[in-house]
């Protein structure tokens, strides 16, 4: 379970980027959040990774308030989130195998667990047989699936996918979805910050929409709507 409770955030420069926001995610939702840039989703994002402390209100994750963690625990609820974003966030360096491989050795991961766990996670995500692959030999669908075997590699509760689809066409686009959902079916929580109207308007999942900082829709099976594009 997810709670925003009356949470606002006024950063140092006075910008106020949310205003008294209030909603629930329980666990196995899916969940788009949508709006116009700077209508205040990437703060979203950064209060749920604990980035950044609510200036007033309250974060929970299973009630658990995460805006008044201390440091040294971030890493630990970090284990719990895996993060999927627009540019994927590979190591050019490391092949595709050792950039999964690494989310898992970060948290003290076995040797031998990493070695069985991550082949599994890149069958599911279709790349088993380019796990000896660099980045660079992938197509930029290819590299988001390996972003989300990343994120899913420690079997977290939530993952947070912000504009996944924003640097593919609309069938890579349609693929990753896809395996979002499956992701999502296997009872993890799902929350996707998307400018994607196509993939929100045919995926009719739960749709938040944030403008000026506030929640000005929330609605069921919903679509983008013309107030957000």
């Amino acid at each position: 379970m997810i709670e925003f409770r009356e949470v606002s955030m006024t950063y140092a420069s006075g910008i106020e980027a949310l205003k008294e926001v209030s909603f629930r995610i329980e666990s196995g939702e899916f969940v788009f959040i949508i709006g116009r840039s700077g209508s205040g989703k990437s703060t979203l994002i950064k209060l749920l990774t604990c980035e950044i402390a609510p200036s007033s209100g309250r974060v929970l994750i299973d009630d658990y308030d995460i805006g008044r963690i201390r440091r040294r625990h971030v890493p630990y609820l970090r284990r719990n989130v895996g993060m999927v974003f627009q540019d994927f966030r590979l190591i050019a360096t490391k092949t595709v195998f050792e950039n999964v491989a690494f989310a898992m050795e970060i948290i003290g991961a076995s040797r031998k667990l990493v070695r069985r766990r991550v082949p599994i996670v890149l069958s599911i995500v279709g790349l088993r047989d380019k796990a000896d692959s660099m980045p660079n030999q992938l197509s930029g669908g290819e590299q988001q699936r390996v972003a989300i075997a990343r994120a899913m590699v420690n079997n977290p509760m939530l993952i947070l996918a912000d504009e996944p689809t924003g640097n593919l066409d609309p069938l890579n686009s349609e693929s990753i979805m896809a395996l979002l959902e499956e992701i999502n079916r296997s009872g993890t929580t799902v929350i996707v910050c998307t400018h994607d109207t196509a993939i929100v308007d045919k995926m009719k999942r739960r749709v938040v929409e944030i403008e000026d900082g506030q929640v000005v829709r929330d609605v069921q099976a919903g679509e983008y709507g013309p107030g957000a594009r």
